[in-house]
């Protein structure tokens, strides 16, 4: 969003504000939607009830403190409640489990996220069984990736480093492009970690 309105790195020249505005919508309009379903179907009282504020609740069906005739809640007022929650939550977790992991984890294949999980089933046959969706990522993705992170650092080190020389040698011909480009990568690269990286337990 800030390289399309400002050009700082990549584009030539900032979009128009109708390119900007046309942009944002693509990116926001498949996240809000995924969450306006969630409160529609979401009518009832259940076990996550006390995650939201009160006024949620007296909302849900089955609710001690439901009351039928308060208005449907605005969902914007969900929608920023519940992902700062989502956040919080997240910040606040601080109890071990054989599944956790760390951002630095993820970067490598060395753990996966635990999305979730369920001791508590009893199959056909009567047997308790254990349920979970894992995520690993795959290592040619990730490894790959991470390889032109380092390679693409070094070479910043490096360019900085010998930046005169490298500027006698190179004039004229030194492509600022692929330096922008790169950089701007590497910055989409670290944003996209950076939420678990505030956190003391991602996942």
């Amino acid at each position: 969003a800030l390289e399309s309105f400002f050009a700082l790195l990549v584009n030539p020249s900032p979009l128009l504000f109708s390119e900007c505005a046309f942009a944002a919508v693509l990116g926001l309009v498949p996240y809000c939607t995924a969450f306006y379903v969630h409160f529609l179907t979401v009518t009832h009282s259940g076990k996550g009830d006390n995650f939201m504020n009160d006024e949620f609740k007296r909302r849900l069906i089955g609710h001690k403190t439901y009351d039928p005739n308060l208005p449907r809640r605005w969902f914007w007022d969900n929608f920023i409640e519940l992902n700062a929650r989502m956040y919080i939550s997240n910040k606040n977790l601080t109890g071990k489990h054989n599944w956790q992991s760390r951002w630095y984890q993820w970067i490598v294949n060395w753990r996966g996220v635990l999305y979730y999980s369920n001791y508590n089933v009893i199959g056909a046959d009567g047997i308790k069984r254990t349920q979970k969706v894992y995520l690993l990522g795959n290592p040619a993705v990730l490894w790959l990736s991470l390889a032109c992170v380092c390679i693409f650092v070094c070479w910043l080190l490096l360019l900085l480093r010998y930046r005169d020389s490298i500027k006698a040698a190179r004039e004229g011909s030194f492509s600022r492009r692929r330096f922008r480009v790169g950089v701007f990568l590497l910055i989409g690269w670290i944003l996209n970690l950076l939420p678990y990286i505030l956190v003391d337990r991602s996942s």
